[in-house]
């Protein structure tokens, strides 16, 4: 989930690809303690290093900084919290959360530490590992959102194609979209250096 943060990140401006900002093997906020996966330390590294070594607190830190509102619309253009319509039942579309959501759904307010959650893909995040690959896929390719397929072509028993089936891009993350937000090129090919 990191990456997509990072591009939230970079697109709002929060950190540039030579930002240096110091991630510690802890963060306190609020009353709570937020930890590196292993406690240790990654020093003062940029977000291509952050995504590298998957750093909590270099991502604890883009997500006190951009807060649910500026992170849940990159999520849902890279097709996080949906249903991708593949032909296979009982597809559920996870979540992808927000201010209003958790009123609407739980009646309480959002609150500040559920941003550090989020935005290492805990908390109220729900995502399935073929939304996933959607994102990461669309990370490979600069902003193409492509719709998963399960065949490529069918064939005879002689083998010649009795049908062929192509990809079918559902929109294109660097144009103007139902999202409200937008990806550069120069962004997406910061995130995949990191990865």
């Amino acid at each position: 989930f990191k990456p997509i943060i990072a591009l939230a990140a970079l697109q709002e401006k929060v950190v540039t690809p030579t930002s240096v900002v110091y991630s510690p093997g802890t963060l306190k906020f609020g009353r709570r303690v937020y930890h590196e996966s292993h406690k240790t330390s990654h020093g003062s590294i940029n977000i291509v290093k952050a995504i590298e070594v998957s750093s909590n607190v270099f991502f604890y830190k883009m997500g006190i900084a951009l807060g649910i509102e500026r992170m849940a619309p990159y999520a849902k253009l890279l097709g996080l919290g949906q249903k991708t319509n593949i032909a296979m039942t009982h597809e559920v579309s996870g979540l992808i959360p927000s201010s209003e959501w958790k009123v609407k759904k739980l009646g309480e307010e959002w609150q500040p530490g559920e941003n550090l959650s989020t935005a290492i893909g805990q908390g109220f995040v729900l995502v399935t590992a073929l939304q996933m690959a959607v994102a990461y896929n669309t990370i490979g390719l600069e902003g193409k959102v492509v719709k998963p397929m399960l065949i490529r072509r069918v064939l005879n028993q002689d083998s010649k194609v009795v049908q062929e089936f192509d990809p079918q891009v559902l929109r294109d993350a660097t144009q103007s979209n139902e999202f409200g937000v937008t990806i550069d090129q120069a962004t997406f090919r910061t995130v995949k250096q990191g990865m």
